[in-house]
């Protein structure tokens, strides 16, 4: 059994993508060589749908890796930021401390945890997180 051959074409006649199948049914004998031996089925459909909608995947595809590289960018450029502030926080001597909402202190600086009398950490960001005492009336 031979294989099938298959193609795709665009007619711009009908401005329709078709799909044509030759199917061989057997293979002739080798001593038969005439062409009223060889039989084939052929088949023709319209894949024009198909052609849309894998094109306008395709288009969706280009928009999501646009998205991504924006994105990259974006975070690449914010890491950037966030270190230089890092590097400026390191160096400054000025009493730096912020707290969340839970009222757990996240300074910046050695020297800002030292003046509230913070115990210390570092987390993997390079920033300092503090616990303050803190007292309520």
């Amino acid at each position: 059994m031979r294989d099938r051959t298959e193609c795709e074409v665009y007619d711009p006649v009908l401005k329709r993508h078709l799909s044509v199948l030759v199917q061989p049914l057997m293979r002739p004998p080798s001593q038969f060589r005439e062409t009223d031996d060889l039989h084939a089925v052929v088949m023709m459909g319209d894949i024009s749908d198909f052609k849309q909608t894998e094109a306008g995947y395709q288009r969706l595809y280009e928009e999501l890796e646009c998205l991504v590289c924006h994105e990259r960018e974006r975070r690449e450029q914010s890491e950037g930021m966030q270190s230089r502030l890092l590097a400026i926080l390191e160096k400054t001597t000025d009493y730096i401390a912020m707290t969340d909402a839970a009222e757990t202190c996240f300074t910046s600086t050695r020297r800002g945890a030292s003046c509230w009398g913070c115990h210390q950490g570092m987390t993997s960001h390079g920033l300092i997180w503090a616990s303050i005492e803190t007292r309520k009336s």
